[in-house]
């Protein structure tokens, strides 16, 4: 027997088989929901005031996705950027290719720009220039992207819950930085002028990010805010050469702020700790933008906890998460995870160990809850 074996032994059998709770633990456990209920009755003003700012760009608002993009993006790239897939824990998709480890070799070349030097700059190196994006032109008929369709969702390992795997939102990033890169160096063609150029790739850069955002996919929707972060730096870069079009309008840096602190904390607007008095932010209308990434993030680690605590806020999130298609959200991914038991917690070590009694199973999640659920998107996130 192994001494952790030894340890649960010797306490179950000395502790009665702790009936009750560690006071200490209970403690912990309540402690976390206070806090979130302090943070949160200091934060929601600021975010409804966000909200409303962000009202001023409806493509950011999210939507039942119609016009989707992943037909083109899932089998071009797969899903590249899951740590257990690139561990070998869990087999990549059938059709993933070398197509996204060059694109992003390449887009790199912006962190080498000289000190003190524009990373735009960096497009006069050959390496750049030589990139072709061809699927960027494909993707110009789509504005919403369901990371669900078309993906490998099903193939997911049943310890993997809290290790989806996530779209190659990178990819697109880099397409971006490669794109804008590219503007530094003047068009001299016959056929399309500078001017227009530079309109049709910001229009481009702008629905790659309007693509991340849209996937309504925690990570990769910040990623989306981070494009527009670039598209804005850009175009100043262009305006300080004299060749920014006149009619673009970028995000101005307090609104992309807002889009990214939102996205954030999103996910502590739908999970285990979210206070009673704010539970109907996460299904409000007025709540439009990175509700769906929130309320995915948020059920996704707190829902692993089903059969280790009892408690009506799982039934809650468990109500969310059947709305949320009515919301315009595609949580198709997360509605299968849940109807699989054997992907919870409660199902793997150490929760399977036949030493623990209920009750220590019980305290082992409370403490584990108490500390990792805040991780994924807390109030305190809301640095305004």
């Amino acid at each position: 027997m192994g001494n952790d074996s030894a340890l649960l032994l010797g306490m179950a059998l000395t502790g009665c088989a702790l009936v009750r709770i560690d006071p200490e633990i209970e403690a912990q456990f309540e402690a976390a929901k206070t806090e979130a209920t302090v943070q949160a009755n200091a934060i929601r003003p600021h975010i409804e005031a966000d909200l409303n700012a962000l009202s001023a760009y409806p493509w950011m608002a999210d939507r039942t996705c119609v016009r989707d993009a992943s037909e083109v993006l899932h089998p071009l790239f797969g899903f590249e950027d899951n740590t257990y897939i690139d561990q070998g824990l869990l087999p990549p998709p059938s059709h993933r290719g070398p197509a996204a480890k060059a694109l992003r070799k390449a887009a790199e070349k912006w962190r080498s720009a000289p000190e003190g030097a524009h990373w735009m700059t960096q497009g006069a190196d050959p390496e750049v220039q030589a990139q072709t994006l061809p699927w960027v032109t494909a993707l110009r008929d789509f504005d919403c992207w369901d990371i669900t369709a078309h993906s490998p969702w099903d193939q997911v390992d049943p310890v993997a819950l809290d290790f989806f795997p996530n779209p190659g939102g990178q990819t697109l990033f880099a397409a971006s930085m490669l794109l804008l890169m590219q503007l530094h160096v003047p068009l001299d063609h016959p056929t399309q002028s500078d001017s227009e150029r530079i309109q049709q790739t910001l229009a481009d850069v702008r629905r790659l990010a309007t693509l991340c955002i849209q996937s309504q996919e925690f990570i990769t929707a910040r990623i989306g805010a981070n494009i527009l972060q670039r598209e804005r730096e850009a175009v100043e870069h262009l305006t300080a050469q004299g060749r920014a079009p006149v009619e673009w309008h970028v995000v101005p840096k307090a609104d992309n702020d807002r889009l990214y602190r939102l996205l954030t904390a999103s996910p502590a607007f739908a999970n285990f700790f979210t206070p009673l008095k704010h539970r109907e932010l996460a299904t409000s209308t007025a709540f439009s933008v990175g509700r769906c990434a929130g309320i995915r993030e948020g059920t996704r680690v707190s829902m692993a906890y089903q059969g280790l605590i009892g408690d009506e806020r799982l039934e809650w999130l468990n109500g969310v998460l059947d709305q949320s298609a009515s919301l315009g959200c595609h949580h198709n991914d997360i509605r299968y995870l849940r109807a699989r038991p054997e992907k919870r917690l409660a199902n793997h070590e150490p929760f399977t160990n036949p030493l623990l009694t209920p009750a220590m199973r019980q305290a082992e999640a409370m403490t584990l809850a108490a500390t990792a659920i805040p991780m994924y998107g807390a109030w305190s996130d809301y640095e305004y």
